[in-house]
């Protein structure tokens, strides 16, 4: 055994890089292979460690093993939780993130330093400790923004890196404070993948078509991470890859592959489902670019040409167009494309057209009309003075009394309300983000209550005159939204639509709690909801909490009173 008066870091200040290395991987297999480690042991490394990082944290060989070293203790220290502990650790990595920021180390050690900030985004995604500057509350202060800043980097390797782990800045748990950090963050990638196609230096035509390859292979990478592990951010991530093709001219091939590997990693039947079931959102969020219609990657949503796009997607185009004074011309231009006049088009997609209008009729009729914004509103009398000049307004009314079934359905179709999913189905969910336009709750019973009024009997529930009129139209409401749920792609999706199934069976419910109920239509709605719910829970997935504190709900309003009909 060696002793010696001398201090410790005199002697390790002489001892070359085998004995650097060798200690380190001692280190190594001592701490990280430990299934638990006191505070004591943790900062015992520490302190071996920070001798070791004064002297050769600038040293490329020594630099990667010192980074491995840091990652492999990091776990012990998150689970130990204290403040002082996490801070010295910190102080070990900080030296690194500041040489590599200079171009100091070499593309290995950049990557195994992305790998370590990685590690502690999975431990610390908003920043809370594992930041630069504790007290600085500006700029770059979280180190897993790290992620976001090296999407630029000149490396593709480092590029490719961060494009696989920054899914990781979007996985903590939903609090105001976090959704307003992953807002930032998303934000803060895009304009980082869109930084990311600048290329810097003097490079000959072949480099560049080179490099912008290289760059527009990370900037896909990037996008469809987001896609793939962040439900939240879903449409937003998928509506930038199409961006990206209209303003970096990314061919369709490539991009194609890309939505390929989407849909295999979210266990797509089709890949082309995401895009389909994406399409308002899609289409609505490129109009609002003020991108041309006629610009709209169509080949992207499995279309074989722009004729076929807008008859598949009319549906969809039209509401929205007649949303905007300026896009007369383009309505025209897509009439002419299905070989319909505007009448008649305009009147083919009517229910949804008149799902958009009806919640500004509904609030101007309330007294509480401040659920609408004023652009809100002025979209909409855009769109009610559009359908009064093409159609009239008898016509109007005629349409709404002979497809009241469909209006129905596609008025449930734009709810999106978190908490009444929580106060209906029992459980806090993070939803995708909502497909413009968006109704709550209240605005959906206020429609309802609206077209309610319109009937010749007013004082009677919708539902029950529907029933007694037409008692298939409840049949006609309740078979698409219940399809909603089983063509829907993802879990998250498959929420959505079981709220908007749900908020409907829960007014039939109400009613059936009445004596007269849904008159003929009582046994064929109590079964038909329940063997509904029994076919979806064998689904399991993220439904079935929802799935059973509904079913109870459901049960729980309709007995003992409709037990005839079980």
């Amino acid at each position: 055994m060696i002793t010696s008066s001398v201090p410790f870091p005199f002697l390790y200040a002489q001892f070359n890089m085998c004995v650097v290395r060798a200690l380190a991987e001692t280190i190594v297999r001592g701490a990280v292979g430990l299934s638990t480690l006191d505070r004591t042991g943790i900062e015992g490394v520490l302190k071996v460690l920070q001798a070791m990082c004064r002297t050769r944290h600038k040293e490329s060989h020594a630099a990667y093993r010192l980074l491995s070293l840091i990652t492999g203790i990091l776990p012990h220290v998150a689970r130990l939780n204290f403040d002082s502990v996490k801070e010295n650790l910190m102080a070990l990595l900080i030296p690194f993130l500041f040489s590599t920021s200079r171009n100091k180390y070499g593309v290995k050690v950049y990557s195994q330093l992305i790998k370590s900030v990685a590690e502690f985004t999975k431990f610390d995604p908003t920043g809370v400790w594992a930041r630069w500057q504790p007290k600085k509350e500006e700029g770059r202060t979280a180190v897993s923004e790290e992620l976001i800043f090296h999407l630029k980097s000149p490396f593709h390797e480092i590029r490719m890196s961060c494009a696989g782990y920054v899914g990781l800045l979007f996985h903590s748990s939903v609090t105001p404070v976090s959704v307003q950090w992953h807002k930032r963050s998303y934000e803060k990638v895009c304009a980082a993948v869109m930084e990311s196609f600048v290329v810097e230096g003097d490079l000959s035509r072949e480099e560049k078509i080179d490099e912008g390859a290289n760059r527009t292979a990370s900037a896909m990478h990037t996008m469809a991470t987001m896609v793939v592990v962040c439900p939240a951010w879903r449409r937003k991530a998928l509506f930038m890859i199409f961006q990206l093709v209209h303003e970096k001219n990314i061919s369709f091939e490539l991009v194609c592959k890309v939505l390929r590997l989407v849909g295999e990693h979210l266990k797509l039947q089709e890949c082309s489902q995401l895009v389909k079931v994406n399409a308002s959102y899609l289409v609505h969020h490129w109009m609002e670019q003020e991108y041309q219609l006629q610009k709209f990657p169509w080949q992207l949503m499995g279309c074989v040409s722009i004729t076929q796009f807008y008859r598949q997607y009319k549906d969809i185009i039209v509401p929205i167009l007649l949303q905007r004074e300026e896009e007369e011309e383009t309505l025209t231009h897509v009439s002419q494309k299905v070989g319909k006049n505007v009448r008649e088009l305009v009147e083919g997609c009517f229910p949804h057209s008149m799902a958009c209008l009806l919640p500004y009729i509904a609030s101007n009729d309330s007294t509480d009309s401040s659920s609408i914004t004023e652009a809100e509103k002025n979209t909409s009398k855009c769109l009610h003075n559009q359908l009064e000049r093409i159609l009239g307004g008898d016509a109007i009314n005629t349409l709404i009394t002979m497809r009241i079934d469909e209006v129905i359905v596609n008025v449930i179709r734009l709810l999106y309300d978190p908490r009444h999913f929580s106060e209906l189905c029992g459980c806090q969910m993070t939803l995708p983000e909502p497909i413009p336009p968006v109704l709550n709750h209240s605005m959906v019973m206020k429609v309802v209550e609206h077209l309610q009024e319109s009937c010749p009997d007013s004082s009677v529930a919708l539902v029950s005159t529907l029933s007694q009129r037409v008692p298939h139209q409840l049949q006609r409401i309740l078979l698409p939204l219940a399809s909603d749920i089983h063509h829907a792609p993802t879990q998250e999706d498959k929420l959505q639509a079981f709220h908007r199934y749900a908020t409907f069976a829960d007014i039939l419910a109400e009613q059936l709690t009445m004596p007269v109920g849904l008159h003929t239509m009582n046994l064929f709605v109590v079964r038909d909801v329940i063997y509904t719910l029994i076919h979806l829970l064998r689904g399991g997935g993220l439904l079935f909490d929802p799935l059973c504190h509904f079913f109870h709900r459901f049960c729980s309003m309709i007995l003992p009173s409709r037990s005839v009909c079980l």
